[in-house]
């Protein structure tokens, strides 16, 4: 996890360059093939029964009535798992259901079936405002330029949690160095100004200020910025979405998230909602959103208090998980359906207002660090990068700011040479016994994102 974000095993020392560059230099698909079905999102072998017991089904309906769920219920489904059913007054009442229950019994035990009694339909309510935004940009792109065109601007917003409040949260040493070093080379080679840049480490970076911080950059960018969007905390099991069935959300480790209990995490972190509205609302032509975390139970599994069945919950998680602590997480497929959903239908022809030429043409780029499942490594030093420089901190954060200084900016390149570093090196140096292979969606595909560019 990137609460952990375990160590990669030191390389033998003095390895020549040549053979660093010689494990780089390997095709992708020979990178990635070993770990192709561990990457599928949202799989699940439905032919394997979760028969969850009697007394874990006691202790859920326990937690929904300590929680204030009083019309939640449950039921078994046709494969044996934990199905939500009964009332629920909102979509907040069945976000906490849903981390009741996938703490109980686990994920792979947790139907995704969305319960269809609820009250206020948050999410439908979203589908409409999203189409009125969608076309209000039309009409504001659309406006004929009054005068002399304002020159491009650039918005970066670098976030970084190495220390939390809740002194039981682990901590992050590699964290600050990332923040680091982002923020030099973005200045130093990028020509990034600091009036440019808000950078929000560990205390400053609470659930409001951050909050603040997104929302302006969705009202102060316009169709000629671009935005830059890096953070780096502990993310934990994303929960199931009402828009879909294998698309999910997940929360982000904020300085004032409270690890009390997981309900607690879950109301206190920094929802991915929020990020979203970045991509969804933001009129900038460039986006770019970086997230540092990794999407596992090792957070709770680490912190006695926020498994809330004890240790019954725990032996019957990790039956279910074949023997191994849980990890669940985001693939690339559910980052699609999340973050970049289907545009609204178009209303009729004469209802549009007319769009000028590349209106549509606004570019966006959304990396995580892993794939489902996977932990974010540190590499705490002790991983040198191919021209030389040694990586101190996040392994994709350090090698795709590595990239970024190779390819002058261009994010495409920069990514895939952090990931095809990256899935080697941790496996190699990890013996096979680990995989972390970071993840990408660039629309439309093919875009050239460079965050060095200005114009």
């Amino acid at each position: 996890m990137k609460g952990a974000r375990a160590s990669v095993p030191a390389p033998v020392a003095g390895a020549p360059r040549a053979a660093r560059r010689a494990l780089l230099a390997w095709p992708l698909p020979a990178a990635l093939a070993g770990c192709a079905a561990s990457m599928h999102p949202d799989f699940e072998n439905v032919y394997v029964r979760h028969d969850v017991p009697d007394a874990l089904l006691a202790a859920i309906r326990e937690q929904f009535a300590r929680h204030g769920l009083a019309g939640a219920a449950i039921v078994r489904d046709r494969l044996g798992r934990v199905e939500l059913a009964g009332r629920y007054a909102n979509e907040a009442e069945v976000d906490r259901a849903f981390v009741i229950a996938q703490n109980v019994v686990g994920m792979r035990a947790t139907s995704m079936v969305y319960p269809t009694d609820v009250r206020e339909k948050a999410w439908e309510q979203e589908t409409a405002r999203a189409f009125e935004r969608w076309l209000q940009r039309r009409r504001e792109t659309a406006r004929p330029a009054s005068g002399a065109a304002a020159p491009p601007r650039r918005f970066a917003l670098i976030v970084g949690l190495g220390r939390f409040a809740d002194p039981s949260i682990p901590r992050l040493p590699g964290v600050d160095k990332d923040v680091g070093t982002l923020e030099t080379l973005l200045r130093a080679q990028g020509g990034w100004r600091a009036a440019e840049m808000t950078v929000l480490r560990d205390a400053q970076a609470t659930r409001d200020a951050i909050l603040r911080q997104l929302e302006r950059l969705v009202r102060e960018p316009g169709p000629a910025d671009s935005v830059f969007v890096f953070v780096a905390s502990h993310g934990v099991q994303p929960i199931p979405d009402p828009r879909g069935r294998e698309v999910r959300k997940y929360p982000v480790f904020a300085y004032d998230t409270r690890a009390s209990s997981p309900v607690a995490t879950y109301e206190t972190a920094l929802h991915d909602t929020e990020l979203i509205d970045v991509v969804q609302r933001g009129r900038a032509r460039e986006i770019v959103v970086v997230l540092d975390t990794c999407y596992s139970g090792s957070v709770f599994a680490s912190l006695p208090q926020m498994r809330l069945a004890g240790e019954a919950s725990e032996r019957f998680v990790v039956a279910a998980n074949g023997g191994e602590p849980e990890r669940d997480g985001l693939g690339s497929r559910t980052l699609a359906q999340r973050w970049l959903p289907a545009r609204p239908a178009a209303p009729p022809a004469a209802a549009q207002a007319p769009a000028r030429a590349g209106d549509d043409d606004a570019a966006v780029s959304l990396m995580t660090a892993s794939g489902p499942g996977e932990e974010s490594g540190e590499s705490r030093g002790i991983l040198p990068a191919p021209s030389g420089r040694p990586f101190d901190g996040g392994v994709f954060t350090q090698s795709f700011a590595e990239g970024l200084r190779l390819y002058a900016g261009d994010v495409p390149r920069a990514f895939r040479y952090a990931q095809v570093f990256v899935s080697l090196f941790v496996r190699e140096r990890s013996r096979g016994r680990r995989e972390q292979t970071p993840q990408i969606l660039v629309r439309p595909e093919g875009a050239g994102i460079n965050l060095f560019r200005r114009a």
